[in-house]
This record gives structure tokens, C-alpha cells and sequence, in this order.
């Protein structure tokens, strides 16, 4: 060995590596995913876009599930995912309203975005302490992407039903005379609906049910849906029904009553 490399030796930095034990490599991991340059669960710049949203939703749930547990803006995902939430409600409430006529699928486009997200902000303090109660505390604002997530997930799955929710109708409703649409047909639309509604919640509960105890959800879920069957009868019509047009009715009864009574009906004809 020369001189000139015997130098080159004494000059070069030493370097030891600390081994690194599965904590660090879980670390580190979870560092890349967040990293903008790209991981397994990132989305590509400028994914703050409800339509990159959706797109993310719809094709990494997980991701997006891990950018809201642990990404460093989880606040940034809220207005998104309320956006693709509001959507897809606006898109089933123009399909169930559709059979009072167009004011009143425009008024059902608007009315069930408002009841969806209203009864997720209203129910959300419940959750927040039940997840205390399970052991699973979570900080405000990331509690609140989990469950705007899986009202999104909910609200897409509606959205993709239309179509069963329509011929659904168009079958109790088609060669019948006007007395069965209006009170036999129109129940069980009622139903379908609610059915339709029930899938929704079923999707967006399993994604949540994936970060949460179900000791924590399962109390939410029920907080949840009667205050969105509430909502719903508070600015009902919701649901169009053939007849004069009808944007508000007055006070009267409760939401679950009026269920109840239309499963009656139904099974009693």
C-alpha cells in the first residue's frame, strides 16, 4: 500500500451504524409515508383537492386513514373530506326527491348534505368521550377526519346506489293507482331508502371500526343515527313524493315514530 493511500485512510470519517431494532424500523417507515417524496400510502401533491380526496378514498382508505392518524396537517384533510361527504349526499337526496319534481330534488340535494353533516357534528362530543372511556383518547381534530372519512366512505356508497334507490321506486310505484303510490308505494320507498342509508352507515363504520374500539363507535353510531333520522324529519320532505310541492312541513312527531309506523304499515298490508 503507497503513502498516498495510507493518507486517503487516516482522512476518511469513520462511521458506525446503530443497529436498528423493529421500534426504529416501524419509525422510519412511517416516516417515508409521510415524506412528500412519495411512500406507500402518499398521495401526489396537491392532494388536498376534494376530488383527489375521493380519489384516495375510494382507492387507499388506509392512506388516508394513516394521513389523518399521523401526517402532520390532519386539519387540512377536514374541508376536503366534508366537501366529498356533502357530494355524495347531494347526489342520493336529487335521486330520492326526484318524484316530487325538480324544486324538490334540488331542495333534497341540499337538505340531506345538511343532515348528514349536522348529525356527524353534532354526535361527534359523543364519541370523543366515549374513546376516553375505551382507553383510545384522540386529539379533537384528527377524531373528526376519522369520522368525516367515514362519512364520506357512507355517503359514496350511497351515491353508487342511486340507482337501486330509483328502481326501487319505479317498481312499488309503476301499474299502481294513485291511493297505493301515495300510501302503500311511497312507505316503502321510505324503507328503501332507509336501507340504502343503513349500507352507507354499515361501509363507514367498518372503515372507522378499524382505528376505534367498538365500544367507542357502537354508542356513536346509534347517537348518530337518530340524529340524522331526526334532522331528516325536522326539514322533511327528504324524500320526493308525487303530489304538490312541499319544502317544509311543520313540527309534528318524531322521525323514529314515523319509521315505525311505515314498517307497520307495510307489513300489515
Amino acid at each position: 500500500m503507497d503513502a498516498s493511500s495510507l493518507a486517503a485512510d487516516a482522512v476518511r470519517p469513520t462511521i458506525d451504524l446503530p443497529e436498528l431494532g423493529p421500534a426504529a424500523l416501524r419509525e422510519l417507515a412511517d416516516d417515508a409515508v409521510d415524506s412528500p417524496l412519495g411512500g406507500p400510502g402518499t398521495a401526489p401533491s396537491g392532494s388536498l383537492a376534494p376530488a383527489a380526496v375521493l380519489q384516495q378514498l375510494l382507492r387507499d382508505g388506509p392512506g388516508l386513514s394513516h394521513r389523518i392518524l399521523v401526517g402532520p396537517e390532519p386539519a387540512a384533510l377536514i374541508a376536503p373530506l366534508a366537501a366529498v361527504a356533502a357530494a355524495g349526499a347531494a347526489v342520493f337526496g336529487l335521486a330520492i326527491g326526484l318524484q316530487g319534481g325538480a324544486i324538490q330534488a334540488v331542495a333534497s340535494a341540499v337538505k340531506l348534505p345538511i343532515v348528514l353533516l349536522a348529525s356527524a357534528g353534532l354526535s361527534l362530543p359523543v364519541l370523543h368521550v366515549t374513546c376516553a372511556l375505551a382507553g383510545r383518547p384522540m386529539s379533537p381534530v384528527r377524531l373528526s377526519g376519522l369520522v368525516l372519512q367515514a362519512v364520506a366512505t357512507g355517503a359514496v356508497v350511497m351515491a353508487g346506489l342511486v340507482p337501486l334507490a330509483v328502481i326501487t321506486w319505479l317498481t312499488f310505484s309503476m301499474g299502481s293507482s294513485a291511493d297505493v303510490v301515495e300510501w302503500y308505494a311511497y312507505r316503502r320507498f321510505v324503507l328503501a331508502v332507509v336501507g340504502v342509508g343503513a349500507l352507507g352507515g354499515l361501509a363507514g363504520a367498518v372503515r372507522l371500526l378499524r382505528h376505534l374500539p367498538w365500544t367507542a363507535a357502537l354508542p356513536w353510531g346509534g347517537v348518530l343515527g337518530l340524529t340524522g333520522l331526526q334532522l331528516s324529519w325536522l326539514l322533511r320532505p327528504v324524500i320526493g313524493m308525487p303530489g304538490d310541492t312541499v319544502l317544509l312541513r311543520g313540527p309534528e312527531g318524531t322521525g323514529l315514530i314515523e319509521v315505525l309506523q311505515a314498517i307497520a304499515a307495510v307489513l300489515g298490508a
